[in-house]
């Protein structure tokens, strides 16, 4: 319902694929970086560890935009948050 519903609004077919390629790239890469965060985890609970050597700034850089995104997203919330009550 919620579908044919926006499908009815006057929303242009390029604006909504716009749309939907910038609301969805951001959580698409930090699910990916999550779920990746999560596998080393359980290898490093397993006792094998972590080579960091290999691919830092791919590990670094994925940590430093996953913060990113959690502060932007946490910080947004809360506006509308504020918005809501006063």
């Amino acid at each position: 319902m919620l579908n044919y519903g926006l499908g009815m609004t006057g929303v242009r077919l390029r604006s909504y694929l716009l749309g939907t390629f910038l609301g969805m790239i951001p959580r698409t890469l930090f699910i990916a970086y999550s779920g990746s965060g999560v596998r080393s985890l359980v290898d490093l609970t397993a006792g094998s560890g972590i080579n960091m050597n290999e691919n830092p700034l791919i590990y670094w850089g994925g940590l430093a935009i996953s913060l990113i995104i959690a502060a932007i997203l946490a910080n947004k919330a809360r506006r509308l948050i504020n918005e809501e009550i006063h």
